[in-house]
C-alpha cells in the first residue's frame, strides 16, 4: 500500500495531513486496483477522521506494507493528528529512499522524483505552484488531484521495481558452464 500526505505550506510542525493518498495492489502488476485522494478536512468531525471503514481496514491490515518516501513523517503526522489512525506501523513501514539506498541504487536522498526516474523512465511533476499550493481547499484543482494521485501510484510502482531488483541482488547468478 503506497501512501503519500500533502499540507499546506504554512501549517506549523508536526504539519497536519489535509489529503492522505493511497493506491493498493494485490500481486506484482504495476497498476494498482485502487487509488484514493481523500481531504481529510472533509473527513473529519470533531476532530475525529470519519474514513471509510474499508480505507482504515486497508490501512491496518496486519501483512500490509505501508511503502512511500519519507512515510514514517507522514505516518506520524497521521497518528499525530488523526487520533492513531495507522496502528502497528514499526513493523509495516518501509522507506523507498532507504530501500534504495540498501540495494545500492542511490548514495543519498532518494526522492520519488529521483526515484521515478532512474527506476520506471518516467516524469514525476513536481512543480513547486502545485506542491506548495493550499491542500486545505474544499475544492482541489484538477493539477492538486493529478498531483496527488500520481505521486501515490508513483510510490506504489517504484515499490514494485525495488521489490524486483532487490530479488535480483539476493539471488545469487547461476553458475556459466564452463567455470
Amino acid at each position: 500500500l503506497s501512501l503519500d500526505c500533502e499540507w499546506n505550506e504554512e501549517d506549523v510542525s508536526p504539519e497536519k495531513p489535509r489529503t492522505l493518498q493511497i493506491a493498493i495492489n494485490d500481486g506484482p502488476a504495476l497498476n494498482p486496483k485502487l487509488v484514493a485522494l481523500i481531504q481529510l478536512d472533509r473527513v473529519t468531525e470533531g476532530g475525529t477522521v470519519d474514513i471509510p471503514n474499508a480505507f482504515k481496514v486497508a490501512l491496518n491490515e496486519a501483512n500490509s506494507r505501508l511503502v512511500g518516501v519519507s512515510v514514517q513523517l507522514d505516518i506520524s503526522n497521521l497518528n499525530h493528528h488523526f487520533d492513531s489512525l495507522i496502528g502497528d506501523v514499526e513493523r509495516r513501514k518501509l522507506d523507498l529512499g532507504v530501500w534504495a539506498r540498501r540495494i545500492g541504487l542511490v548514495q543519498r536522498g532518494g526522492s520519488l522524483r529521483f526515484l521515478t526516474e532512474k527506476l520506471l523512465s518516467k516524469s514525476l511533476d513536481k512543480e513547486s505552484e502545485t506542491r506548495c499550493s493550499t491542500w486545505s481547499s474544499f475544492d482541489l484543482s484538477d493539477n492538486q488531484k493529478e498531483y496527488a494521485l500520481c505521486d501515490a501510484i508513483a510510490g506504489l510502482q517504484v515499490a514494485l521495481e525495488l521489490k524486483r531488483l532487490d530479488h535480483v541482488h539476493r539471488t545469487p547468478n547461476p553458475r556459466v558452464e564452463g567455470e
